[in-house]
């Protein structure tokens, strides 16, 4: 492994994740954002989830990094546009989801993400610790 700043890596990993095509590579920090549980919490409360009742599992592992990756000090965050073109000149065919119009997005993100991840572990010469939900 290289000695390199943290802004470094940053700079590199970002770069890496633009060339494996994620519209966006950002890094925060580890740890709950201040109201992060109490607007979690009051939005499953009033059934926004709609029929994603998985959401409403354990959902302080969604607010508190600590919980899913105890000693974490960053977590990278990579998004993706998922979006699809459209056109029906006709106007007869039901309108479809953006999302739903080309490949499973979770098998798309997961294996850009898995790249990445490759790619930094590589890079940094060890097991980099992955949170999987």
């Amino acid at each position: 492994m290289t000695s390199r700043a943290p802004s470094e890596w940053r700079e590199t990993f970002r770069g890496w994740g633009l060339e494996l095509g994620f519209s966006s590579v950002g890094f925060a920090a580890a740890t709950e954002p201040p109201v992060a549980r109490a607007r979690l919490l009051e939005w499953l409360a009033r059934g926004h989830q709609a029929g994603m009742h998985w959401m409403t599992r354990a959902p302080e592992r969604r607010v508190d990094p600590e919980l899913i990756l105890p000693g974490a000090r960053s977590v990278i965050v990579a998004t993706l546009l998922y979006d699809h073109p459209w056109t029906d000149e006709t106007g007869e065919l039901p309108r479809i989801a953006r999302y739903a119009r080309g490949d499973d997005y979770h098998e798309v993100l997961g294996e850009r993400l898995h790249a990445l991840l490759e790619r930094i572990q590589r890079a940094v010469g060890r097991r980099v610790p992955v949170a999987h939900r």
